[in-house]
């Protein structure tokens, strides 16, 4: 077993696809298991372990996503746009339902409608390249 010596510097420990997932200075915080584990000096400013960065070579950068990769992210975010826009659309469609509506609520309602057809249509194929509805102020 390598025993890390230099206090100094940081341990990051990096999966099979160099993805790092785990940053300590504390060797003996970080489980080998599953991975490897190399000893830096330097780390780039805003480094997480959310799967953004990988050890490739000798240096750490930013990830390079595949396009199946690109492609998962968009329909999760799409998925959350969608959750987030039901979650104000709901309500308001009681509303005016219930026949208690304000006209702010109405128009608030067409505005959250309209944005949720536009993320609908979106094709989560042409991911990276995605333009984004805006999503409605208020």
């Amino acid at each position: 077993m390598h025993v890390f010596r230099n206090s100094i510097t940081t341990r990051i420990k990096y999966d099979s696809n160099g993805i790092i997932v785990a940053i300590s200075k504390d060797a003996s915080s970080i489980c080998p298991e599953n991975g490897s584990i190399v000893e830096v000096e330097l780390l780039p400013d805003n480094i997480d372990t959310l799967g953004n960065w990988q050890y490739s070579n000798g240096s750490i950068k930013l990830r390079n996503y595949t396009q199946d990769e690109f492609i998962a992210h968009a329909y999760e975010h799409k998925k959350k746009l969608l959750s987030k826009a039901n979650a104000v659309i709901i309500p308001l469609e009681d509303a005016v339902e219930l026949d208690i509506s304000t006209v702010q609520e109405i128009t608030e309602l067409a505005k959250w409608k309209r944005y949720r057809m536009l993320l609908n249509r979106i094709d989560c194929t042409t991911a990276p390249g995605i333009q984004w509805t805006e999503q409605p102020k208020g």
